[in-house]
């Protein structure tokens, strides 16, 4: 990944006057929270990349820009999911449509989770895990892949597909805890043309993901952990937080008809997610 210097240096041009902390009326500075700051300062939208490493790390950047970062303006926004959970995570505010609450929990939770935070995810990202375990109608799509590209552009390239094909597999035959991916999404959102990575999967919240398959109850165990690498975590960028953010949900779902987004000849493929995602 090239890095965009000249976006880096707008940045700064951009906040070099509230280098001394920020004016408002009355000369009175302008104070931000650490979790204010990190907002302001990251698009989630960017993913964790070389660019991203230099412009997010422990490096003490924000000391260069004072004690207040002006907003993100509207065109310097990620996906509502995506900017709800980020949010979240920075105890600024909850949408509960976009992070709901739930009921769900693994049995690690029952002996390491006392110190911990739930919740669930909302329904496009719940069809995009449903659709990953959905052998019967992605076998159809393995099968005559050309034919469906170009009737579904959004659908992955096919090596991937042939890759959900067999996790799908794996995970409905043996009934254990497989590891997910947060490319292995069968449709994909389109995020504002102007950032570093103008696509998404949809499931950029999860990154890597556990899921399990329960045939006695026909339920999909989604489990992941909301959370940053060390290296981006610190006294000066992304805060730590208190309580650990874990993402648990019970997805629904029977093998013989199929996902929602790929049954019935794929008719809900293009089911409006408006308030999810643009």
């Amino acid at each position: 990944m090239m890095i965009d210097f000249e976006k880096v240096n707008a940045y700064l041009n951009k906040v070099r006057k509230f280098s001394k902390g920020g004016i408002v009326k009355k000369d009175e500075p302008i104070k931000q929270t650490q979790a204010e700051r990190a907002y302001n300062f990251i698009n989630p939208a960017d993913g964790f990349n070389l660019f991203s490493t230099l412009r997010y790390s422990t490096f003490p950047i924000y000391s260069w820009l004072g004690s207040t970062i002006p907003l993100r303006p509207e065109n310097d926004m990620a996906t509502p999911v995506e900017e709800a959970y980020w949010k979240h995570y920075l105890n600024l505010g909850r949408n509960k449509t976009l992070v709901p609450d739930t009921k769900s929990k693994i049995n690690w939770d029952k002996e390491n989770g006392s110190n911990s935070e739930y919740v669930g995810v909302p329904q496009p990202v719940a069809r995009r895990v449903q659709a990953l375990a959905d052998t019967l109608n992605m076998g159809r799509i393995v099968r005559n892949y050309q034919t469906y590209k170009e009737k579904y552009p959004e659908l992955p390239e096919e090596d991937t597909m042939n890759d959900m094909y067999k996790f799908g597999k794996e995970l409905l035959d043996s009934g254990k805890a497989q590891q997910a991916k947060e490319h292995m999404s069968i449709k994909e959102v389109k995020r504002n043309p102007n950032y570093i990575q103008d696509r998404a999967s949809g499931l950029e919240i999860l990154g890597k993901f556990g899921m399990k398959w329960d045939k006695n109850t026909n339920t999909i165990k989604l489990y992941d952990t909301y959370d940053f690498p060390s290296r981006y975590t610190g006294k000066y960028s992304i805060p730590e937080r208190e309580k650990t953010l874990r993402i648990r949900e019970d997805i629904k779902f029977d093998p013989k008809q199929g996902s929602f987004l790929l049954r019935d000849n794929m008719k809900n493929y293009y089911t409006n997610e408006d308030k999810y995602y643009q």
